[in-house]
């Protein structure tokens, strides 16, 4: 079950940044979408629009964080498989712990794919999609505690019973 669970959740993950690396505007130019909004709240108020330069965009440099966020995703998996085919509670606890951090990320992700400026948009949609990564990640990873305990219970006992057999084992540990 927590194998296939890290597998869901990677092959989501994978998805949602492929989409929001498909969606998100980061070719360091303006936003069209924060472009229109401003220029109808400038036309309302009868102000002068500022120099083009001006107007965000994400930016190139963020784009290459999606792909980085998405290998450690991939990576996240590999770790939870080696975890579990060496049966290594030490492993299965820094696989929930990566994924403390990768929600953690995936909210500075939010911040960053967030919309701009006060008459618009809040939220662009590759910061729902940034949202909806976050969401899914947390939720996975609160399924992910309740599973480490009991496969911690699982690999505790297996090792209670081969050292608990052999009197040299038992008094090496």
């Amino acid at each position: 079950t927590f194998l296939i669970l890290a597998l869901v959740q990677g092959v989501i993950i994978a998805g949602l940044q492929i989409t929001i690396a498909i969606v998100g505007d980061f070719q360091g130019g303006r936003l069209v979408e924060y472009v229109e909004c401003v220029e109808k709240q400038y036309n309302q108020s009868n102000m002068t629009l500022p120099d083009n330069s001006t107007f965000p965009s994400f930016g190139e440099d963020k784009q290459i964080y999606v792909y980085i966020f998405m290998f450690l995703s991939f990576y996240n998996f590999g770790l939870c498989l080696y975890a579990l085919l060496a049966q290594r509670i030490v492993e299965v606890i820094s696989f929930v712990v990566i994924n403390f951090l990768l929600v953690a990320y995936a909210g500075v992700q939010v911040y960053q794919f967030r919309g701009f400026g006060e008459f618009c948009d809040p939220v662009t949609t590759a910061g729902w999609l940034a949202l909806i990564n976050a969401l899914v990640i947390l939720l996975f990873n609160i399924g992910f505690c309740f599973l480490a305990v009991e496969i911690y219970v699982e690999f505790g006992w297996k090792l209670y019973k081969f050292v608990n057999c052999n009197p040299a084992l038992r008094y090496y540990y």
